[in-house]
């Protein structure tokens, strides 16, 4: 009886062993899993913060950019109108300036010959 027991006791303690063995294999799998999960799950985080943030900033610098240009351009239209405008007004003024001058160097001209004229006919008058 004794070593019926003993032996019982042996294989009650091999077959202990085993299911300790699967249990150990099943915990490792499973922490395996749970650590593979957990990491792929912080790379995809990681990932779509990257993309994100990467998104943002190209929207950022490209608002800017158009920003810039845009003023950059409406700068320059109203740069080349002020000075179209200024050359305008200078031509214009030049020009009623050329005109006032030649008006009175007509009118004084006019005047002369007519005094002139006049004088000459009045001294032809007198002969």
């Amino acid at each position: 009886m004794l070593l019926l027991d003993v032996t019982q006791n042996t294989q009650e303690e091999e077959e202990r062993k085993k299911v300790y063995q699967v249990v150990v294999v099943v915990v490792v799998v499973v922490v395996v899993v749970v650590v593979v999960v957990v990491v792929v799950v912080v790379v995809v985080h990681v990932v779509v913060v990257v993309v994100v943030v990467v998104v943002v900033v190209v929207v950022v610098v490209v608002v800017v950019v158009v920003i810039v240009v845009v003023v950059v351009v409406v700068v320059v239209v109203v740069v080349v109108v002020v000075v179209v405008v200024v050359v305008v007004v200078v031509v214009v003024v030049v020009v009623v300036m050329v005109v006032v001058v030649v008006v009175v160097v007509v009118v004084v001209v006019v005047v002369v010959v007519v005094v002139v004229v006049k004088n000459m006919m009045h001294a032809f008058k007198k002969l």
